[in-house]
């Protein structure tokens, strides 16, 4: 048979190998493992900032303040659940922090988004900015302004 085709075997191959077609190539060692890590690691990472700033002073005396809010219980009822939302942000102007919080908020009746702006002031955090997020969606605040609440915790 001078035209037939010959199938060529290479050292290693069975015979039944070659019936279910080419293999294909998998990377092997790290590289493969590369993004399955880097994905772990950022979800890794965003829980513990997460946590992290959850369980900060900062934080809770934001909570402490739209939970004694009267104005958000009329707005949303007894608050149930008060989170961390976006977006967040921390700047430094004359030196001292200052953290922008935005919370979502539901409640009873509702559920809406608080903004409060804290300031370092001698050791203890401060509200000096909050607003909130009505029905009909028109920002309103809640302090007035130059009138910076009491710290937490008296």
């Amino acid at each position: 048979m001078p035209g037939a085709i010959k199938k060529v075997m290479l050292p290693g191959m069975r015979a039944e190998s070659r019936k279910g077609g080419a293999r294909p190539i998998r990377p092997q060692g790290v590289s493969s493992r590369l993004p399955f890590i880097l994905f772990v690691a950022l979800v890794v990472g965003l829980f513990i900032g997460y946590r992290h700033i959850t369980e900060s002073e900062p934080y809770r005396t934001a909570e402490t303040f739209v939970r004694q809010s009267a104005e958000i219980k009329n707005a949303v009822g007894e608050v149930h659940d008060c989170r961390l939302w976006f977006p967040f942000k921390v700047d430094f102007p004359d030196d001292a922090p200052r953290i922008h919080l935005t919370l979502a908020v539901e409640g009873a009746k509702a559920s809406t988004k608080v903004r409060v702006t804290l300031t370092l002031d001698r050791e203890k955090w401060r509200v000096v900015a909050a607003a909130y997020e009505d029905q009909k969606g028109i920002i309103r605040p809640l302090l007035k302004a130059g009138k910076p609440a009491a710290p937490a915790g008296k």
